[in-house]
């Protein structure tokens, strides 16, 4: 699962270091502030693998794929419905959304609507694939979407497509990637749908929808707010920053998403899970400090052979960008350990700080290292803020460890 999503991964990132040497610091920074929009409007998408994966884990655990058939089916059918009117209201919308971030044609904005409307229901399969711990086929599948991606779009950006081309390879390799997830999904179905209430399966999606929304909002608002707030070719170069930060967090997200359905699958068993968590949030705290380092020693190198020597004023500011995207990737562990349980008292903690990035950016904006400081302290508050949760929520197992009742002589 691993080696498959980094290279999907490796994929992603020559797709978009292809593209800012391409399209230049303007260009560039129209498609990663559209691919921010993106991130932020499919919350749902991420939210529809998230409990399709956590509910595929029960079902599998209890062996009845009859229900996982129903799942399945029921989720395909009324997301098609969903799919068509969400891209039809952002075409409406388009004009509004592209005039807020100052790109001059609505047409990208009328791309990206269709690209939502796929990233609706290709989630479905992956999250059936993530429940079950089909890690390979998963991971596969997720090199069609970066291969594809890279392909279509760095050949129609060739051909002069301009930003357009870069999106519709997108589009192009998302659906490439829905077509191709239906075969091994099928193979795992039984013929017979059993059915599911699917009322504990909406009273689960809806505090996942904002636990998405947080994880989502968070790494991505900036980079809208900056594209608003700040001069064209200033939002390409902080994009650019941005995405060599996120190289922390995208390398160490495909962890998380094995640890998910197997700590599920252990909390169905009632088996114990903690080794689980703390190899996770070793792992990520490693391969992180392997990338800061890197960059701690080699910065402007590192920003030359990603993007080139026209991005390297964000040289001063990559270490600290980069050490707010550790932290975020640990929030991430966090989010993802509690969803896996059922347990959502961690939004009483992540909702607020995703209201308090807001209104400190747009009150506080006149610097890229004023952002980033935000982004510092709203991180680390919120990491330091699940981990006094987590030590919350496990008080009576700590005083038996620290105080047993029954000590022998």
């Amino acid at each position: 699962m691993f080696l498959g999503t980094f290279g999907a991964n490796v994929l992603n990132y020559v797709f978009t270091l292809v593209m800012g040497r391409t399209l230049g610091p303007e260009g560039y920074g129209i498609m990663i502030s559209l691919f921010s929009l993106i991130a932020i409007l499919s919350v749902p998408s991420a939210t529809i693998a998230t409990v399709c994966a956590r509910f595929s884990a029960q079902f599998s655990a209890q062996n009845d794929f009859g229900k996982l058939h129903y799942l399945f089916a029921k989720l395909t059918k009324y997301l098609l419905l969903v799919a068509g009117a969400t891209a039809l209201l952002i075409s409406l919308l388009s004009p509004y959304i592209a005039h807020f971030l100052n790109i001059p044609t609505y047409l990208p904005v009328i791309i990206i609507a269709f690209c939502l409307a796929l990233m609706l229901l290709l989630p479905i399969n992956r999250g059936i694939l993530q429940g079950l711990q089909k890690f390979p086929t998963l991971a596969a599948n997720s090199l069609i979407e970066t291969g594809g991606k890279l392909l279509f779009g760095i050949s129609l950006v060739l051909l002069g497509w301009y930003v357009n081309g870069a999106l519709l390879g997108v589009l192009l390799g998302l659906s490439a990637a829905w077509y191709f997830s239906f075969l091994p999904v099928s193979k795992m179905l039984t013929p017979v749908l059993k059915k599911i209430d699917m009322v504990a399966f909406w009273r689960y999606s809806i505090p996942t929808l904002l636990a998405m929304l947080a994880i989502t909002f968070l790494p991505n608002l900036d980079i809208i707010l900056v594209k608003h707030f700040f001069a064209p070719d200033q939002a390409g170069l902080y994009s650019s920053l941005s995405t060599m930060a996120k190289i922390i967090f995208y390398l160490t997200l495909p962890i998380g998403g094995v640890m998910f359905p197997i700590i599920s699958s252990l909390s169905e068993k009632r088996e114990r899970h903690f080794p689980v968590l703390l190899q996770t949030f070793a792992l990520v705290t490693i391969l992180s400090l392997i990338i800061l380092a890197i960059y701690s020693i080699f910065p402007v190198l590192v920003i030359k052979i990603l993007f080139g020597v026209k991005y390297l004023a964000v040289e001063p500011f990559l270490i600290r960008m980069a050490l707010a995207m550790l932290m975020f990737s640990l929030v991430n562990v966090f989010v993802y350990y509690y969803l896996s349980l059922k347990q959502m008292a961690f939004l009483w903690v992540i909702l607020p700080a995703g209201l308090v990035e807001i209104a400190l950016i747009w009150r506080y904006h006149s610097s890229f290292q004023q952002i980033i400081n935000i982004l510092l302290l709203v991180f680390s508050l919120l990491l330091f803020g699940l981990f006094i949760l987590y030590i919350w929520g496990r008080r009576n197992r700590i005083k038996e460890l620290l105080w047993p009742k029954n000590i022998s002589p």
